[in-house]
């Protein structure tokens, strides 16, 4: 018995999931979604932050929350503040998509080796002109 155990692997999904090394649209789109995931839940408690400081700040006394994320976009810092709300645009607007795509899946549609890959770079395709579109609107 214990012959047996010690010939597993101890985490055999980590062979089944190699990310990096494979070349796979499907994979890296779902490995895409979950990092998109932590990277929103990321953004989600620096910008809960920022709102809980805004309303306790008044123009005489800004509160400390407030001073900080208000300073990500003025100055030199702006640079730094926007690149962190264009990748949690990305993120955002990729999370959303492929969750649709999931949803989908969910259904029982769409599970054919062609409309795989064809509502993954459908996915891609809608993530880049949503951002474009965006950023053209807040860059205005």
């Amino acid at each position: 018995m214990s012959e047996i155990k010690s010939k597993r692997p101890i985490s055999p999904y980590l062979t089944v999931y190699n990310i990096f090394g494979n070349p796979g649209l499907t994979s890296n789109l779902s490995f895409m979604n979950r990092a998109t995931g932590m990277v929103n839940a990321a953004g989600l408690v620096f910008f809960t932050l920022w709102i809980v400081g805004a309303a306790f700040s008044t123009p005489q006394n800004p509160h400390f929350l407030y001073s900080i994320t208000n300073g990500l976009f003025e100055g030199g810092w702006a640079i730094l503040g926007y690149l962190g709300l264009f990748v949690w645009s990305i993120c955002g607007f990729y999370h959303i998509l492929d969750g649709i795509r999931y949803l989908i899946f969910d259904l029982g549609y769409g599970f054919e080796k062609q409309t795989i890959y064809k509502s993954g770079l459908t996915v891609l395709i809608a993530l880049a002109i949503l951002v474009i579109l965006i950023w053209l609107i807040v860059l205005m």
